[in-house]
């Protein structure tokens, strides 16, 4: 069947996930302090000890003054930095992720529903679970077992070269081939989807993403997120807030709370071994194929 520019697959991959850009290189922050020492003569006559012994007591006091300012400065700036620090730790982490296998619930309420799966408001949440498997760039496969808004179960498979979307409910298979294939592999991706990308976490779009987490946010203790030790940021204000947790040793999200908005993995297995015929697009016997994109 020929594909049209307006495809409902494309429709799809809008909705499954938001377009992924890459993330700006920033610089780390260097923090130097530098303290002067006062030095004093080895030797001073008799008749100026006590004028000696004042200049002490002043140097003593201001040398007090300026270690506490001091203190004070390298608390707020490692405060500030430490939140960026384990974003970009986590980057790097994720990067160079093992295979996993992990299941996924994202939850929207209410009205936020509707920019989110851009249908109708029924004053419901919104509610989807998936099966993610991630063999690596080459190989993955998403299962989406549940979605509230769209009963039959879904399948999204990246071979390499060719992304396949079943569509049980449309009795439709959709074949992603070429460029449309590798866009669409970059957006839908496990790997993507839970990396600790700064256009995931709800950033407002007039502040950079490195000064928010430099400004706003901050570094809370260790948890337990589906049997994974992980690290929590707490960011935002009085107005808004929201909170991440991190992979300690493999740097992924975890988990993600917002108001009215949490995704939050289940379960999660690290370097799970695949069979590569798991990773085969294959539309089911009784489906239409529809190609996007050229021909294999």
């Amino acid at each position: 069947m020929a594909s049209r520019p307006d495809d409902f697959a494309v429709q799809v991959l809008e909705r499954l996930e938001e377009p992924v850009v890459p993330d700006p290189e920033f610089a780390d922050a260097l923090l130097e302090l530098l303290l002067t020492e006062l030095g004093e003569p080895s030797h001073v006559p008799e008749r100026r000890r006590w004028h000696v012994t004042r200049v002490r007591l002043a140097a003593a006091v201001a040398l007090t003054l300026l270690a506490v300012l001091a203190t004070a400065v390298l608390v707020l700036r490692t405060a500030e930095e430490s939140a960026l620090a384990a974003i970009r730790s986590a980057q790097r982490q994720a990067a160079v992720a093992p295979p996993f296998r992990a299941v996924v619930s994202h939850r929207v309420g209410g009205e936020l529903a509707l920019g989110t799966v851009g249908l109708a408001s029924t004053g419901a949440d919104w509610v989807s679970v998936s099966e993610l498997s991630y063999g690596g760039e080459d190989g993955w496969k998403r299962r989406i077992v549940r979605d509230s808004f769209a009963p039959a179960a879904r399948r999204v498979v990246w071979d390499g070269r060719v992304l396949g979307i079943d569509r049980p409910d449309q009795r439709r298979y959709y074949v992603f081939l070429r460029a449309r294939a590798r866009v669409g592999a970059e957006r839908l991706s496990p790997l993507t989807t839970l990396s600790p990308r700064f256009r995931l976490f709800p950033v407002p779009a007039t502040v950079a993403p490195a000064t928010y987490f430099r400004e706003r946010c901050s570094v809370g203790g260790e948890e337990q997120i589906a049997g994974r030790p992980a690290r929590r940021l707490t960011c935002g204000d009085r107005g808004f807030r929201f909170s991440i947790w991190l992979d300690r040793e493999n740097g992924l999200l975890l988990k993600l709370v917002s108001p009215g908005d949490v995704l939050e993995v289940q379960r999660i297995e690290y370097g799970v071994r695949f069979a590569r015929v798991e990773f085969r697009s294959e539309p089911p016997p009784d489906a239409t194929v529809v190609r996007i994109g050229g021909r294999r």
